[in-house]
């Protein structure tokens, strides 16, 4: 059995908010006022201008993707969660950078290998040079244009 033409248009309704929200990095909106239950909210709709076509089961909030607040341990429980999510995003936008910062040596490590030198020779080149390239171009550099690398590795290793 095929879905229906209804079940179809809020299919793509449905696919265009999860790509709004996954552009957004996460959760679209969260209702904290209201503690969901089955019947804290009225009956969800993907989208208002085709609600007459079907009404979605399940849907706990006012909005379509909108998260609800359901503190399963407390009250206390789901505020430090709230608090704490602050000081896990903090440390996650540290752990990226670090995270980064070392493939961008690695590539670069790898470049400076297959052109004859190491990473450190070649980065000391650089600096006597006076070249202030930052890691990530000299990464971008390895993987879209080597020749350009391989020319840079060069004078780097000619400068030491």
């Amino acid at each position: 059995e095929e879905p229906t033409k209804a079940t179809n248009i809020l299919w793509v309704e449905l696919q265009k908010l999860q790509k709004a929200e996954r552009e957004k990095g996460g959760v679209l909106d969260m209702d904290t006022s209201i503690i969901s239950t089955v019947t804290s909210h009225k009956p969800g709709y993907i989208s208002e201008e085709y609600k007459d076509l079907e009404a979605i089961v399940g849907l706990q909030t006012d909005k379509p993707l909108k998260r609800a607040f359901m503190p399963w341990g407390g009250f206390k429980m789901a505020k430090q969660a709230v608090f704490k999510s602050g000081n896990y995003a903090y440390e996650g936008r540290k752990q990226k950078k670090r995270e980064f910062r070392q493939l961008w040596i690695t590539r670069i490590n790898a470049g400076c290998r297959a052109n004859g030198t190491n990473y450190s020779t070649f980065m000391n080149g650089l600096k006597k040079l006076g070249i202030e390239l930052n890691r990530k171009m000299i990464s971008e550099m390895y993987i879209s244009d080597p020749a350009a690398f391989a020319d840079l590795v060069k004078k780097a290793v000619a400068a030491n």
